[in-house]
């Protein structure tokens, strides 16, 4: 069998067992997306309890601006369970102490000290979660 016939016979099996009728009348965003719980891939509170450090000491008190309640990101992570713990000040290795992930917002100045270092790697080392967006 050549691969091709593969192909034809893999997209044949699919559509047969897992027909496209609940995908066929989804209404899309404007992005192609399907819009409902149903396509998610997440189911309601999966992650209840679960917490996110986020890290963003440069944006000091402006990040009240993209608190939870008016930020789509954050309304939707604790929608779905999370415990969002926003950080603006510098950077204490304590703050890891109940976290599950930490997400990073850093510009060039740093404010994370060695110890601090040494406490996020010891954190992933330990298989929590680690998101870094840096400019």
């Amino acid at each position: 069998m050549r691969a091709w016939q593969v192909y034809i016979v893999f997209g044949l099996c699919l559509s047969f067992f897992c027909p496209q009728t609940v995908w066929g009348q989804a209404k899309l965003d404007n992005f192609g997306n399907p819009v409902g719980e149903q396509f998610g891939l997440l189911k309601g509170q999966e992650f209840k309890g679960k917490r996110i450090v986020v890290y963003c000491p440069q944006f000091g008190s402006s990040i009240q601006t993209h608190a939870p309640d008016r930020h789509p990101l954050w309304s939707s992570l604790q929608k779905h369970g999370f415990i969002l713990d926003f950080q603006t000040s510098n950077f204490q290795a304590d703050m890891l102490k109940e976290a599950d992930q930490l997400w990073v917002f850093c510009t060039p100045s740093n404010t994370i000290d060695d110890t601090g270092a040494n406490a996020i790697v010891e954190f992933v080392k330990q298989g929590k979660g680690l998101y870094v967006v840096a400019d």
